[in-house]
């Protein structure tokens, strides 16, 4: 039942967003854009998101250094499975099941395993944390948009108390664990107690300067190629943007697609896509071209590989959902 209910919410947000892009879009015009497309920078654009896949997949890999010699397939195969299950269930399940499958294949411990996943978010907010920061100064001292400037200041405010908490709980985790112990059951701290152990180990990465230093570089490549891969696609229907627009409609597609309910992204992506390439001049079928186009393209990259290592794994899609019961 809880299932349905998931896919229905899901489905319903989706199929809102969508609405909202589509009521605002001429059928001709949109496919007017993809006729005359230049489909040389859409070849490009894809190079582009094969790059910030391989970037993803390389920061996991300095990430579990300490836990480990852990093989470059096995990080591989996990993340692209990881892709198509988020990519076709909500709740974001492929980023849970990534943790379980690494930990099953390479024998890594569960919590170090999860703590990883959790480090890389934290990596993500203060990549683009730092960005909206430079961002903000940029508005202000160039004088523009002084509504992108009110809203980048939001989003910097935002960003910045995640990014604060995160780091809060990961140093009180790793360095005073008693901190939290103390508001437990004396019967749970003891077990809490080796999962803590095993989580911060997936966090000493943070206490080396060097891995610390390569994380974030590799942070801030995936999301500038990822935001350059959006500046290409636009060459492609002929639009004209900076590069900041670019970038901006990248943090907005990572923002509304924190939804969780949504599958595959469908909806959010294209709403956060199409509405802050509209917001600066982007004609709305031209903007909704490129939502869809790479959303397609992020669909196609990312499922395609996931598929693969399924099949080599010798694992189903409906064996998945035992891998995290087990």
């Amino acid at each position: 039942m809880r299932k349905y209910l998931q896919l229905l919410v899901g489905t319903s947000i989706s199929s809102v967003f969508l609405y909202l892009v589509l009521r605002k879009v001429e059928l001709s015009k949109f496919l007017l854009a993809f006729k005359s497309a230049d489909y040389h920078w859409v070849a490009y654009a894809a190079i582009i998101l094969f790059l910030h896949f391989f970037l993803r997949i390389l920061r996991w890999k300095v990430l579990l250094w300490p836990i480990g010699q852990v093989s470059l397939s096995s990080i591989t195969g996990t993340m692209f499975i990881s892709f198509f299950v988020n990519n076709f269930l909500p709740a974001r399940l492929g980023d849970v099941m990534r943790g379980f499958l690494l930990s099953k294949r390479e024998n890594v411990p569960l919590s170090s395993s999860i703590a990883t996943l959790i480090a890389e978010k934290f990596l993500d907010g203060l990549a683009i944390l730092s960005s909206f920061g430079l961002l903000t100064v940029f508005f202000k001292k160039n004088h523009l948009d002084i509504a992108s400037y009110k809203l980048l200041l939001v989003g910097t405010y935002f960003t910045l108390a995640l990014f604060i908490l995160t780091a809060l709980a990961f140093y009180l985790i790793k360095y005073s664990p008693d901190t939290f112990l103390r508001f437990l059951k004396s019967s749970w701290k003891e077990k809490t107690r080796l999962y803590f152990s095993s989580f911060s180990k997936g966090l000493d990465w943070m206490g080396n300067p060097f891995q610390f230093g390569i994380s974030l570089l590799l942070s801030y490549g995936v999301w500038v190629l990822y935001a350059l891969g959006i500046q290409t696609l636009c060459k492609s229907f002929y639009i004209k943007v900076p590069f900041y627009v670019s970038f901006l409609t990248m943090v907005a597609i990572c923002i509304l697609t924190t939804l969780p309910f949504t599958p595959g992204y469908v909806g959010t992506y294209h709403a956060a896509t199409t509405y802050c390439l509209a917001f600066y001049g982007v004609p709305m079928a031209e903007a909704a071209a490129v939502a869809f186009l790479y959303h397609g393209m992020f669909f196609v990259i990312s499922s395609l590989p996931g598929v693969f290592f399924l099949w080599y794994y010798h694992i189903s899609f409906r064996s998945l959902r035992e891998v995290v019961k087990d």
